[in-house]
């Protein structure tokens, strides 16, 4: 008799089986009772968060403004409305007001203030906004019969405040700045007459010491009109530049400075006589393709006719003419690039014939 064959056995691969995908693996995690709980008690504090930003931060902030403003400001503070937008990080104020210090007439306000922020805020460890929109901005400014404007006091506040030391750029990145339909009203009642500035539209790209490159949709412009007539300075950009550059033209035509000595802090000790400026300047901007902003400045600016006293009176200084060449230069990162610097007719002291210093 054979011996019977062994037994072959069978491989059982019933208790293999091929790695489940990873999405599988991660709706059943979520599935579970104690991830649902979790992601329930999420959910309830993005609603109280949300609802609080909503309804309960708008008075709070309201009010908060309102009194720390009035404290600053030492004048009567009053706020429209404000709404907050946690979605959007998105934060408007309605029709700020700001008294004189009589409480009677509207010193400074607004109809609308509109930020943007960008939640890359925390990434640059710096303050980003993505658009500022502020509409119909009034300012009303008295020159009092003492010659004194009514904000002296906070001219001489900010003023008298102790200098500090060198300090760093603060990180910031301003975007798409939008100012409307702003006006400015300047009453002297020593000369007996009102100046004012309206329709004021200005507009920048973007203002930055960040490597943030935003959604730039704002062309450089400014117009007003001043004491009846229009004054314009041109803007352009190349939309379809990598850069997004755009370029502001600043240029002016014998602008005379004295004019506004009257309305300088008495508190100065030099009194602006004579002097009129002309500029020729071109203002940059772009983004280059890491988001890193430049904001260029070139172009010449003449001085003519320049006269300085002393607050007694007495000669101090006189220029017949200077004239600055620049070329590419950064404000905002305090780099000047100076091609060249013209004076002529440069005197120090009193008269030519007894100046200790005199530059023909």
């Amino acid at each position: 008799m054979l011996p019977a064959p062994p037994k072959v056995m069978e491989k059982d691969n019933s208790a293999i089986s091929p790695p489940r995908p990873w999405w599988l693996r991660a709706v059943q995690v979520l599935g579970t009772p104690r991830v649902k709980k979790g992601l329930a008690w999420l959910a309830a504090l993005w609603l109280v968060l949300a609802a609080s930003a909503y309804f309960i931060a708008p008075p709070l902030l309201k009010s908060m403004l309102s009194a720390q403003l009035g404290q600053a400001l030492a004048r009567e503070v009053s706020i429209g409305d404000i709404a907050v937008n946690p979605m959007t990080l998105s934060l408007r104020v309605d029709g700020l007001s700001v008294k004189d210090r009589t409480g009677r007439d509207e010193q400074f306000g607004f109809g609308q203030l509109y930020l943007n922020l960008s939640s890359f805020s925390v990434a640059q460890a710096g303050l980003v906004l993505d658009e500022i929109r502020l509409q119909a901005p009034r300012v009303r400014l008295t020159r009092l019969a003492d010659g004194q404007l009514d904000i002296s006091d906070l001219l001489e506040k900010w003023s008298s405040s102790p200098e500090k030391g060198p300090s760093p750029l603060p990180r910031f990145s301003l975007n798409n700045i939008q100012v409307s339909d702003g006006q400015l009203d300047l009453e002297d009642r020593v000369k007996g007459v009102r100046h004012t500035v309206s329709a004021l539209q200005f507009s920048l790209p973007f203002l930055s010491s960040l490597p943030y490159k935003a959604d730039v949709f704002v062309q450089p412009s400014f117009s007003a009109t001043v004491d009846g007539s229009a004054l314009a300075f041109k803007g352009q950009s190349k939309p379809f530049a990598p850069s997004h550059a755009s370029e502001l033209e600043l240029q002016l035509d014998k602008l005379e400075l004295s004019r506004f000595q009257p309305y300088l802090p008495a508190a100065w000790p030099l009194r602006l006589k004579s002097g009129q400026l002309s500029t020729t300047l071109k203002l940059d901007f772009a983004q280059q393709t890491n988001g890193t902003p430049t904001t260029r400045l070139s172009g010449s600016a003449q001085l003519e006719g320049l006269a300085l006293t002393e607050a007694s009176g007495t000669a101090l200084l006189d220029i017949d003419q200077l004239k600055l060449d620049l070329q590419t230069s950064d404000p905002l990162q305090g780099r000047w690039h100076i091609a060249q610097l013209g004076i002529q007719g440069l005197t120090v002291g009193q008269n030519p014939a007894s100046s200790p210093l005199r530059v023909g």
